[in-house]
């Protein structure tokens, strides 16, 4: 639920994604319960790269933006209804200003926020209990940045968004309060090495994991309880060429990070109670691709 799931959610969207030749509108869903990645041409959206995402952990996701390989890049919003696992145009949900290289997330119950953008600087903010999307500087990051990975620390308050591009990659860390919407740059969570494209995944407790490595395996951690983010060679992924790879998580027991460029489909599978990156095949794509957004049912990254 709005708590992030605490083991609720059953089923993780991916959508979108650039593959061999072009881009792919072929959705994929993976059951939490057996770990199995499957197509899902019900979550089909537009064929695009950099879309934003983001879910309200009870009745619906969306994903907004992206780029299709043409001037100008897209808006379009759709939104995902969990009780059929059906995605539609969703017209409400455009974004602000059409662009690629996005991404989002979300506290779970009331807002979700899209941000990035290249070349326009786009900072929208979701309301769940309509369903509509429109700019929001005010949740912005300090600095022009975009390919960014958010992560979410319900139990604290607060949505780190990190890494991302400002010219070239950086290390920048920033945090976005939930109570207020409002965005800062929070230096404690700058990462260990310059990064942009990257995902992240969260057990909802006391961890946040950030791939940072693009093409190696290299993981850094947040940790809720300070704010803190740090290396953590223990974490890291076991294939290392996930760079822009798509990421979901149950909440509770397995956070996933699969693919990334347009030739791999390989599953990385984190254990949250032991913090460790393992090869689990079952929940490979079925479609190579990479910049593809996950989401899930229960879970707020």
């Amino acid at each position: 639920g709005a708590a992030g799931g605490a083991g609720g959610a059953a089923y993780g969207y991916f959508g979108g994604g650039q593959a061999s030749g072009g881009y792919t509108a072929v959705g994929e869903r993976i059951t939490f319960a057996t770990g199995v990645t499957v197509s899902h041409t019900d979550h089909n959206t537009a064929a695009a790269e950099g879309m934003g995402g983001c879910s309200d952990t009870t009745l619906y996701g969306y994903t907004i933006g992206g780029y299709d390989g043409a001037a100008p890049d897209l808006s379009a919003g759709y939104r995902t209804t969990f009780s059929t696992g059906v995605t539609a145009a969703h017209t409400d949900a455009d974004q602000s200003s059409a662009d690629g290289n996005m991404d989002g997330g979300s506290d779970g119950a009331t807002y979700g926020y899209i941000q990035g953008g290249g070349p326009n600087d786009v900072t929208d903010r979701l309301t769940f209990s309509t369903g509509v999307n429109a700019a929001h500087t005010a949740s912005g990051c300090p600095q022009w940045v975009y390919g960014t990975a958010f992560s979410t620390d319900i139990g604290n308050g607060y949505i780190y968004i990190c890494g991302g591009h400002t010219g070239a990659a950086s290390v920048l860390g920033n945090r976005l309060t939930i109570s207020t919407s409002v965005t800062i740059a929070h230096t404690d969570a700058d990462m260990s090495e310059t990064c942009s494209g990257r995902q992240s995944i969260t057990d909802n407790t006391a961890y946040a994991y950030h791939d940072v490595g693009g093409n190696s395996v290299n993981v850094d951690r947040i940790t809720f309880s300070s704010g803190v983010a740090a290396a953590h060679t223990d974490s890291n992924l076991q294939y290392a060429s996930h760079g822009g790879c798509g990421e979901n998580s149950d909440g509770a027991t397995y956070g996933y990070m699969i693919g990334g460029g347009s030739t791999n489909v390989v599953a990385d599978r984190m254990t949250f109670s032991t913090g460790v990156f393992a090869l689990n095949t079952d929940s490979d794509y079925t479609v190579a691709a990479g910049h593809r957004i996950g989401f899930s049912d229960g879970n707020v990254n």
